[in-house]
């Protein structure tokens, strides 16, 4: 069962052939037709869609239904015909008719040899019509960009500018082809938009009804079956058959056997899914028969496919595995990956059942690398829409902004001038605030760097203090010792010592607050310290606090309540750890650092 036909894919080929007179020979314009085109095209009113299509069966071989362009005249009338005109109408005509033409010149070579430059002819063109705020020509435009973008894959941009064209088409009460219905409808299916699907697809059915003479009956039939499928895919299975039906019947109507095979496969799945097992799989089987008969492989594939899925639900493993293995080698003949998708995630189930655990598990790396890639395509084009609708109006507006402001330049210019005036007013204003800012920055800079130097000029002095407290101590000390010397071991000797040892000590606390002191004139001193000798110790430290200060040995004892030799020794200690060596003197570098 066909999921959506190779409508799509021939859909340019379809409409253009549609409305072509026949030829007898390939027309060859002279330079007289070549101004009486640039006229044509130049024209506000009339069929765009219609002397499009006029102007490239020009160059069509109707027999071959493809560019004559072996010559070279196609392209050299579609430059000399570029030198007749250059108006707004005629330049959105032409790069319209020149991506049609690039787009056909490649079709049976390489398809996108001539992607960006079609692409580009075709944004320009986009622009222009905006530009022209006439609906009748974006809706032209849009039409062509939906159809030709199409070809190439980009499904998203497809579908936006599908939609953009039919309803201003609608709004205008301008005839939309059933073609172009069908068109989107399918488009729609592919990136599993369902409900708006099943809507394209109803009013691509009723107009065709409209006049049967106008269009084939596979077209219609066709069509039909894009109606069942969306509903089909939205689960509702009552209006699908009700589809289905009408479309089977219009078929046998016709004595289309395929089409008839076709509709019965996807009938097929709805009592797949019911688990009416036995009806389903004949009609699986009719379907790939007539398929196999009319060489319409991928469908074949397909139907033999969901055959191979019903007799596992059979019970029928070996035969399952059978079907499945003739459906992929048959599927080579005309790939279609959701298709293969299809084959490899019903293989993964047979070869599950049937304990072949490593099949199966080669069978579910190729269904995820092949689903993811199938479905980034689907998940890029349903984002890209939406991208796309919004990058659209943002363009649409810009343009038909820049076309009003050329129409009203004095009013733009007094808006220019106003708003010049109001940025002006407010860059004064930011920069008025930014200086003031920056001025009471600098005052508050100023004020705790002021704070900052008196808090030092106060720790120097305390520290000057602190150094003078020494020496008073110092020499307190002396002369307590030289007073214990002259007494006798009596009562006012003892009180002596006692306050010699009052005098001599260094306590923690006195400890902390000369180091606070000292690192607010000295900042980072022990830190230093510690950077040149990491195990330096806490005795090391204070001795080269008090070196720093420039205090003499015995000073240095008396506040560390030591004697004169440990102060020697640390010193040393301290020099060893510093790696000084004897030439260097400890209190010149102390200073220094």
């Amino acid at each position: 069962m066909i999921r959506c036909s190779s409508f799509t894919s021939a859909f340019i080929f379809i409409t253009l052939f549609q409305f072509l007179t026949p030829l007898t020979a390939l027309a060859q314009p002279s330079v007289f037709e070549a101004e009486d085109w640039a006229v044509a095209f130049n024209q506000k009113t009339g069929n765009h869609k219609q002397t499009h299509e006029d102007f490239i069966s020009l160059f069509i071989d109707k027999n071959r239904r493809n560019l004559d362009i072996d010559s070279g005249f196609t392209f050299q009338f579609l430059q000399q015909l570029l030198t007749k005109s250059d108006g707004l109408y005629f330049k959105a005509r032409y790069n319209c008719a020149k991506a049609h033409i690039l787009y056909l010149s490649s079709y049976l070579t390489n398809i996108d040899r001539c992607k960006n430059e079609v692409k580009a002819l075709l944004e320009e063109a986009k622009e222009l019509a905006y530009e022209s705020e006439d609906e009748g020509l974006i809706a032209f435009v849009s039409e062509m960009y939906a159809e030709i973008i199409g070809q190439y894959g980009e499904l998203g941009l497809s579908v936006m500018f599908s939609i953009n064209a039919i309803q201003l088409y609608e709004k205008l009460n301008h005839p939309v082809s059933a073609f172009f219905y069908q068109f989107l409808s399918e488009m729609l299916y592919k990136i599993r938009e369902y409900k708006d699907c099943v809507q394209y697809a109803k009013k691509a059915v009723a107009t065709m009804k409209l006049d049967t003479i106008q269009y084939k009956k596979i077209q219609l039939v066709n069509t039909m079956n894009t109606v069942a499928l969306g509903y089909h895919r939205l689960q509702r299975y009552d209006s699908a058959q009700f589809h289905y039906q009408e479309a089977y019947d219009f078929a046998i109507k016709h004595k289309d056997s395929l089409w008839a095979g076709i509709i019965l496969g996807n009938v097929a799945q709805i009592f797949y899914l019911q688990q009416q097992y036995d009806t389903a799989y004949k009609m699986f089987m009719s379907d790939y028969v007539k398929s196999v008969k009319e060489q319409v492989y991928d469908n074949a594939a397909n139907s033999l496919q969901w055959a191979a899925k019903t007799n596992l639900a059979l019970g029928n493993k070996s035969l399952a595995m059978a079907q499945l293995k003739e459906a992929e080698a048959m599927l080579q003949k005309k790939p279609d990956g959701n298709y293969l998708r299809n084959i490899y995630a019903t293989a993964i189930q047979v070869y599950r059942e049937m304990g072949m655990y490593d099949i199966a598990f080669n069978y579910n790396q190729l269904f995820a690398k092949l689903n993811d890639s199938l479905e980034k395509t689907i998940n890029t084009s349903s984002v890209s829409i939406s991208k796309a609708r919004l990058n659209e109006e943002h363009s649409k507006y810009a343009i038909q902004s820049l076309s009003r402001e050329k129409k009203s330049q004095i009013r733009t210019r007094n808006v220019i001038i106003l708003a010049i005036v109001l940025i002006s007013i407010i860059v004064l204003l930011v920069i008025n605030r930014r200086r003031m800012h920056a001025k009471m920055l600098m005052e508050k800079i100023t004020q705790e760097k002021a704070l900052v130097e008196q808090e030092v000029q106060s720790a120097r002095t305390l520290l000057n203090m602190f150094r003078g407290n020494i020496i008073e101590k110092t020499l307190l000390i002396d002369k307590l010792e030289v007073q214990i010397k002259s007494k006798e071991n009596s009562e006012e000797k003892q009180q002596l010592i006692a306050e010699l040892s009052q005098q001599t000590i260094l306590t923690e606390d006195e400890w902390q607050k000369f180091k606070s002191m000292f690192e607010k004139v000295r900042p980072q001193f022990f830190q230093k310290l510690k950077e040149l000798s990491p195990s330096i110790t806490l005795a090391e430290q204070r001795m080269g606090a008090l070196l720093q200060l420039q205090l003499t040995t015995k000073q240095m004892a008396s506040m560390l309540g030591i004697s004169v030799d440990s102060v020697h020794k640390t010193k040393q200690r301290l020099r060893q750890r510093l790696q000084l060596g004897p030439e260097i003197m400890l209190p010149s570098f102390f200073s220094e650092m």
